[in-house]
């Protein structure tokens, strides 16, 4: 379980848009992979004050003490009085709170969380989509969940994750906001990350070519009438999108969202590895609104990350698109019973972190 130094950008993006106060939930011990002087130095050029009360302790693992990297706990403590506790299906790492996370959380456990941060637990457990409940079920009412999940790399895991798992889920149980990060980089400590923001519904473009290694980012925050119970079913099985496209558009206008592109920003040339071969973008500001076109898209759609069209079929698609794109009239998205409008869930490259 880790908080790289690009991630702990995003903690701290977080912190800014939503102090994070209250009881800090951390899925796993974290190797923050940060010195105590790099932490404070970083903190500080997110323009946060050292809080007074700060505690340097280091790492005690076997891994972290090596290298001189301060404590999970300790990285918290630099920027907010909040009580950080760490969960574990063990104690092998020092955990404060030993339970399975794919089981009922303890009753004194639920609601009790203002801040849960996931370093990569949901891809090596069996049943995530439990997990994912079970920490819903941990977060009081505006509590924010922060996951980090790979989405391509060879390490060892059960599962690879898309944002598009993480959206589905947070706006079927009516969650406040959701934001999704798809990050690519060479390395994942030594790197920077290249940031892309995801969107579910987007204009007609070609699905992302993402190079070998690949994270997602995903933060939620709880609705006081947020469930946790339903299931949502993929975008691209989805006769309509009712339940979905109404949170997407407040999703779209949440402070979160800024906040992160602050941080990220406008970094130099979007990153060749992910739009090699792209083809043109189909009227970027207009949305299909004929049946023939919708069920044409509807065929075509992907996700980020997999085909369900060859990509023969997708050419033919996209040439008749184009030949009839001066014909399109815009119909915007408000309807709740919109059919699919895109080939391809959308990534708008930010700038980097780290």
């Amino acid at each position: 379980m880790a908080i790289t130094r690009h991630l702990a950008q995003f903690i701290l993006a977080e912190h800014r848009n939503k102090p994070i106060t209250g009881n800090v939930l951390l899925l796993g011990r974290q190797m923050v992979f940060l010195k105590p002087d790099e932490a404070q130095a970083l903190v500080e050029r997110s323009g946060i004050p050292i809080r007074p009360g700060a505690k340097i302790e280091f790492d005690k693992s076997a891994h972290g003490s090596e290298r001189g990297f301060i404590s999970d706990a300790s990285f918290f403590s630099l920027f907010t009085d909040a009580d950080v506790q760490a969960s574990d299906v063990s104690d092998y790492e020092g955990a404060d709170i030993i339970f399975d996370l794919s089981n009922q959380p303890p009753p004194q456990m639920l609601a009790r969380y203002d801040f849960i941060y996931n370093g990569s637990v949901l891809d090596n457990v069996f049943d995530p989509a439990a997990c994912l409940r079970n920490v819903s079920r941990m977060l009081k009412p505006h509590g924010v969940v922060m996951h980090y999940e790979g989405a391509a790399h060879s390490d060892p895991a059960y599962l690879k994750f898309i944002p598009d798992w993480f959206f589905d889920y947070y706006a079927i149980n009516n969650f406040a906001d959701f934001q999704g990060y798809l990050c690519t980089y060479d390395n994942v400590h030594t790197s920077s990350w290249a940031v892309f923001e995801w969107s579910p519904f987007v204009e007609v473009t070609w699905p992302m070519r993402i190079p070998r290694e690949a994270m997602v980012v995903a933060i939620a925050e709880k609705a006081p009438t947020a469930t946790v119970e339903m299931n949502p079913i993929q975008g691209v099985y989805r006769a309509r999108h009712e339940g979905y496209v109404e949170p997407f558009q407040k999703y779209e206008k949440s402070k979160r969202r800024n906040a992160i592109r602050l941080v990220v920003g406008s970094s130099g040339e979007r990153p060749e590895a992910p739009r090699s071969n792209e083809p043109p973008v189909i009227a970027e500001n207009s949305k299909i609104n004929s049946p023939l076109k919708a069920r044409l898209l509807a065929l075509g759609r992907t996700s980020s990350l997999k085909s369900l069209v060859p990509q023969w079929i997708k050419k033919i698609i996209l040439r008749y698109l184009v030949s009839t794109q001066s014909r399109m009239a815009p119909s915007p998205l408000s309807r709740a019973d919109a059919s699919p409008v895109s080939l391809a869930p959308g990534h708008t490259y930010l700038g980097t972190v780290g």
